[in-house]
């Protein structure tokens, strides 16, 4: 009998080894597939990122860098000295005009009113003190034709251009944004 015990105990034991073995191997083979699941899953939110900021860059217009004598670089690095004056009698033109300058990136450094109110046509007077291309820049934004830039220097006033509100104040291109 003894024999058929100790036959019985290595049985049992070999037994519960294979049964350790397996129930290992079952636990092995589950943690790899929850890893692969894992890295699936990481993959399809990379994946999904990456077509995401694809649409997003075709969608978006393009807006290219501006050269660097265009008028922005130097707008950004020294501002235009602007005063505006009105010249139409209209209370509050002057202002509003200088809000929409002043939202184009340009320092007002002046809000009056002209001498007279008899101005028919706005104009822009270049104080030459600055690069033609910058007060011609100002006179397109503003919607002011070349015709009626006038060029004048003048040392007593600290601002590079004066723009003179006319009665045609409305039919200026900036009139459209400012509204």
């Amino acid at each position: 009998m003894n024999r058929k015990k100790s036959r019985n105990r290595r049985t049992t034991a070999k037994s519960t080894r294979k049964k350790s073995d397996k129930e290992a191997l079952v636990f092995w083979n589950s943690f790899k597939q929850r890893l692969s699941m894992v890295a699936v899953w990481f993959l399809v939110a990379v994946n999904t990122i990456l077509i995401l900021s694809l649409i997003i860059r075709f969608v978006k217009p393009y807006r290219p860098n501006p050269p660097a004598n265009s008028y922005e670089s130097v707008a950004n690095e020294d501002p235009l000295k602007v005063e505006v004056l009105n010249g139409c009698n209209i209370q509050g033109l002057a202002g509003e005009y200088a809000e929409f300058l002043r939202h184009e990136r340009y320092d007002v450094v002046r809000i009056d009113n002209a001498r007279t109110f008899d101005y028919e046509k706005s104009i822009l007077i270049d104080r030459q003190t600055r690069d033609r291309k910058v007060i011609m820049e100002l006179a397109k934004r503003m919607g002011i034709s070349q015709e009626r830039v006038l060029p004048i220097a003048n040392n007593d006033v600290q601002a590079a251009a004066t723009i003179i509100l006319g009665a045609d104040y409305k039919s200026l291109k900036s009139y459209e944004r400012l509204r």
